[in-house]
Protein backbone atom coordinates (compact mmCIF):
# COMPACT_ATOMS: atom_id res chain seq x y z
CA UNK A 1 0.00 0.00 0.00
CA UNK A 2 1.13 3.57 -0.52
CA UNK A 3 0.47 6.39 1.89
CA UNK A 4 2.05 9.65 0.79
CA UNK A 5 4.84 10.41 1.17
CA UNK A 6 6.04 7.05 2.47
CA UNK A 7 5.69 3.83 0.53
CA UNK A 8 4.46 1.42 3.20
CA UNK A 9 4.69 -2.36 3.17
CA UNK A 10 3.54 -4.90 5.75
CA UNK A 11 6.14 -7.58 6.42
CA UNK A 12 4.97 -10.63 8.36
CA UNK A 13 7.52 -12.99 9.82
CA UNK A 14 5.73 -15.27 12.26
CA UNK A 15 4.90 -14.61 15.00
CA UNK A 16 5.16 -10.84 14.48
CA UNK A 17 4.56 -8.26 11.77
CA UNK A 18 6.37 -5.02 11.01
CA UNK A 19 5.56 -2.08 8.80
CA UNK A 20 8.33 -0.99 6.46
CA UNK A 21 8.33 2.49 5.01
CA UNK A 22 10.60 3.45 2.11
CA UNK A 23 11.44 6.99 1.09
CA UNK A 24 13.66 9.06 -1.13
CA UNK A 25 14.56 12.64 -0.36
CA UNK A 26 16.92 15.36 -1.56
CA UNK A 27 18.97 17.64 0.66
CA UNK A 28 18.40 21.32 -0.05
CA UNK A 29 21.77 22.23 1.47
CA UNK A 30 24.92 20.29 2.33
CA UNK A 31 24.82 18.45 5.67
CA UNK A 32 27.67 16.43 7.14
CA UNK A 33 27.29 12.72 7.70
CA UNK A 34 27.75 13.30 11.41
CA UNK A 35 24.82 15.70 11.55
CA UNK A 36 22.59 13.50 9.40
CA UNK A 37 23.26 10.49 11.59
CA UNK A 38 22.65 12.55 14.72
CA UNK A 39 19.28 13.77 13.42
CA UNK A 40 18.18 10.36 12.14
CA UNK A 41 19.23 8.73 15.41
CA UNK A 42 17.27 11.21 17.50
CA UNK A 43 14.18 10.74 15.32
CA UNK A 44 14.45 6.95 15.58
CA UNK A 45 14.76 7.12 19.35
CA UNK A 46 11.86 9.53 19.75
CA UNK A 47 9.46 7.39 17.73
CA UNK A 48 10.91 4.02 18.78
CA UNK A 49 11.61 2.92 15.21
CA UNK A 50 14.50 1.91 12.98
CA UNK A 51 15.61 4.59 10.51
CA UNK A 52 18.37 3.71 8.07
CA UNK A 53 19.80 5.96 5.36
CA UNK A 54 21.61 5.02 2.15
CA UNK A 55 23.09 6.82 -0.83
CA UNK A 56 20.23 6.85 -3.36
CA UNK A 57 22.74 6.76 -6.22
CA UNK A 58 23.02 3.01 -5.66
CA UNK A 59 19.39 2.17 -4.91
CA UNK A 60 17.73 0.21 -7.73
CA UNK A 61 14.19 1.38 -7.01
CA UNK A 62 12.12 1.46 -3.83
CA UNK A 63 11.63 -2.31 -3.89
CA UNK A 64 15.39 -2.76 -3.57
CA UNK A 65 15.17 -1.35 -0.04
CA UNK A 66 12.07 -3.40 0.76
CA UNK A 67 13.80 -6.61 -0.32
CA UNK A 68 16.89 -5.73 1.73
CA UNK A 69 14.74 -5.02 4.79
CA UNK A 70 12.86 -8.31 4.49
CA UNK A 71 16.14 -10.24 4.35
CA UNK A 72 17.51 -8.28 7.31
CA UNK A 73 14.42 -8.95 9.41
CA UNK A 74 14.64 -12.62 8.53
CA UNK A 75 18.33 -12.69 9.53
CA UNK A 76 17.42 -11.25 12.92
CA UNK A 77 14.63 -13.77 13.31
CA UNK A 78 16.84 -16.74 12.41
CA UNK A 79 19.85 -15.58 14.39
CA UNK A 80 22.06 -15.29 11.29
CA UNK A 81 22.54 -11.52 11.47
CA UNK A 82 26.01 -10.00 11.35
CA UNK A 83 25.10 -6.51 12.60
CA UNK A 84 24.01 -5.61 16.11
CA UNK A 85 21.26 -3.25 14.94
CA UNK A 86 18.59 -3.74 12.28
CA UNK A 87 19.44 -0.60 10.32
CA UNK A 88 23.00 -1.70 9.67
CA UNK A 89 21.83 -5.18 8.68
CA UNK A 90 19.42 -3.58 6.19
CA UNK A 91 22.29 -1.63 4.62
CA UNK A 92 24.39 -4.80 4.49
CA UNK A 93 21.70 -6.59 2.52
CA UNK A 94 21.02 -3.55 0.34
CA UNK A 95 24.69 -3.54 -0.66
CA UNK A 96 24.79 -7.37 -0.80
CA UNK A 97 27.95 -7.40 1.30
CA UNK A 98 29.03 -9.90 3.95
CA UNK A 99 31.22 -7.31 5.65
CA UNK A 100 29.48 -4.44 7.43
CA UNK A 101 32.32 -1.99 6.87
CA UNK A 102 32.29 -2.73 3.14
CA UNK A 103 28.53 -2.09 2.97
CA UNK A 104 28.96 1.23 4.75
CA UNK A 105 31.67 2.30 2.31
CA UNK A 106 29.67 1.30 -0.76
CA UNK A 107 26.11 2.42 0.06
CA UNK A 108 26.44 4.49 3.20
CA UNK A 109 25.90 8.25 3.07
CA UNK A 110 28.88 10.57 2.69
CA UNK A 111 29.40 14.29 3.17
CA UNK A 112 28.86 14.84 -0.55
CA UNK A 113 25.66 12.76 -0.72
CA UNK A 114 22.68 14.87 -1.78
CA UNK A 115 20.05 12.25 -2.61
CA UNK A 116 19.09 9.92 0.20
CA UNK A 117 17.27 6.62 0.19
CA UNK A 118 15.80 5.55 3.48
CA UNK A 119 13.93 2.85 5.36
CA UNK A 120 11.85 3.20 8.50
CA UNK A 121 10.66 0.09 10.33
CA UNK A 122 8.18 -0.16 13.19
CA UNK A 123 4.79 -1.45 14.24
CA UNK A 124 2.80 1.74 13.65
CA UNK A 125 2.35 3.25 10.16
CA UNK A 126 1.45 6.58 11.78
CA UNK A 127 4.67 6.61 13.80
CA UNK A 128 6.67 5.93 10.65
CA UNK A 129 4.96 8.74 8.77
CA UNK A 130 5.42 11.17 11.66
CA UNK A 131 9.06 10.18 12.03
CA UNK A 132 9.75 10.78 8.35
CA UNK A 133 8.10 14.19 8.44
CA UNK A 134 10.22 15.15 11.44
CA UNK A 135 13.35 13.93 9.68
CA UNK A 136 12.54 16.16 6.71
CA UNK A 137 11.92 19.12 9.00
CA UNK A 138 15.11 18.63 10.96
CA UNK A 139 17.32 18.27 7.89
CA UNK A 140 15.55 20.61 5.50
CA UNK A 141 15.33 17.79 2.98
CA UNK A 142 12.55 17.58 0.40
CA UNK A 143 10.55 14.45 -0.27
CA UNK A 144 11.75 13.15 -3.64
CA UNK A 145 10.82 9.51 -4.27
CA UNK A 146 12.13 9.76 -7.84
CA UNK A 147 15.73 9.71 -6.58
CA UNK A 148 15.27 6.00 -5.82
CA UNK A 149 14.31 5.04 -9.34
CA UNK A 150 16.65 3.60 -11.92
CA UNK A 151 16.11 5.89 -14.90
CA UNK A 152 19.51 7.02 -16.19
CA UNK A 153 22.48 5.30 -17.84
CA UNK A 154 24.83 6.87 -15.29
CA UNK A 155 22.95 5.38 -12.33
CA UNK A 156 22.66 2.03 -14.08
CA UNK A 157 26.42 1.99 -14.65
CA UNK A 158 27.09 2.87 -11.00
CA UNK A 159 24.80 0.08 -9.75
CA UNK A 160 26.20 -2.44 -12.21
CA UNK A 161 29.70 -1.64 -10.98
CA UNK A 162 28.85 -1.76 -7.28
CA UNK A 163 27.14 -5.14 -7.54
CA UNK A 164 29.79 -6.49 -9.93
CA UNK A 165 27.25 -7.44 -12.58
CA UNK A 166 28.97 -8.29 -15.85
CA UNK A 167 27.69 -7.12 -19.21
CA UNK A 168 27.32 -10.77 -20.22
CA UNK A 169 25.12 -11.48 -17.20
CA UNK A 170 23.03 -8.40 -17.88
CA UNK A 171 22.58 -9.26 -21.55
CA UNK A 172 21.53 -12.80 -20.66
CA UNK A 173 18.90 -11.54 -18.22
CA UNK A 174 17.41 -8.72 -20.28
CA UNK A 175 14.47 -9.66 -22.50
CA UNK A 176 15.56 -7.17 -25.18
CA UNK A 177 18.13 -4.46 -25.86
CA UNK A 178 15.66 -1.72 -24.99
CA UNK A 179 16.91 0.48 -22.17
CA UNK A 180 13.80 -0.11 -20.07
CA UNK A 181 14.23 -3.88 -20.28
CA UNK A 182 17.91 -3.58 -19.38
CA UNK A 183 17.05 -1.53 -16.31
CA UNK A 184 14.50 -4.14 -15.24
CA UNK A 185 17.06 -6.90 -15.74
CA UNK A 186 19.62 -4.98 -13.70
CA UNK A 187 17.09 -4.55 -10.90
CA UNK A 188 16.31 -8.28 -10.86
CA UNK A 189 20.00 -9.09 -10.65
CA UNK A 190 20.40 -6.72 -7.70
CA UNK A 191 17.54 -8.51 -5.92
CA UNK A 192 19.27 -11.83 -6.59
CA UNK A 193 22.50 -10.52 -5.05
CA UNK A 194 20.56 -9.53 -1.92
CA UNK A 195 18.90 -12.94 -1.74
CA UNK A 196 22.18 -14.82 -2.25
CA UNK A 197 23.67 -12.98 0.70
CA UNK A 198 20.91 -14.41 2.86
CA UNK A 199 21.90 -17.95 1.92
CA UNK A 200 25.65 -17.49 2.44
CA UNK A 201 27.54 -18.11 5.67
Amino acid sequence: MKVSPLQLHKVTLEPSAQTVGVFGCALAAPITVTELLKQSGEVATRFNITLQLADASYVAGASHLVVATMHALRAFQRGTKRADVLGTEILRFAAAQRQITRALVLMGIKDETRNLGGVVVGASPKALGDAYQEFLTRTGAKDAPAVLELTTPAKAAAIQGLFEISSTELEATATSRRQKDRYQALTRLVYERCALLGTSR
